[in-house]
C-alpha cells in the first residue's frame, strides 16, 4: 500500500502539515504529530501494515500490539479519506 502522491508537506511546531495539490482527489490538508507523521511518511514508498508496525516498535521503543493500534487508527482514517492505493 502506499500514500498517493499528492501532497506537499512540511514540518511546523512539531507537527507534519501536508497540503493536497490536487483538489479533485482531496481538497484540503491534513495535520498529523509526530507519530502519525512518520506512518505518512513510510507510506510514501510501498509498504505493508506489518512493515509499519514493525518500523514502529523499532522507532519508538513500544510493544508489538500498541504499534498495531496506532497503525490501524491512521491507516483507517485515511482509507476513509480515500488517500491510500492499496
Amino acid at each position: 500500500m502506499k500514500l498517493l502522491n499528492i501532497f506537499e508537506s512540511e514540518e511546523i511546531n512539531n507537527e507534519k502539515v501536508m497540503v493536497s495539490l490536487d483538489s479533485d482527489k482531496f481538497n484540503g490538508l491534513i495535520r498529523a504529530n509526530d507519530t502519525a507523521g512518520y506512518i505518512i511518511d513510510c507510506l510514501k514508498n510501498d509498504t505493508s501494515e506489518n512493515e509499519l508496525i514493525i518500523n514502529m516498535v523499532k522507532k519508538y521503543g513500544i510493544t508489538e500490539e500498541r504499534a498495531s493500534l496506532g497503525v490501524s487508527s491512521i491507516l483507517k482514517q485515511l482509507r476513509e479519506l480515500g488517500l491510500i492505493i492499496e
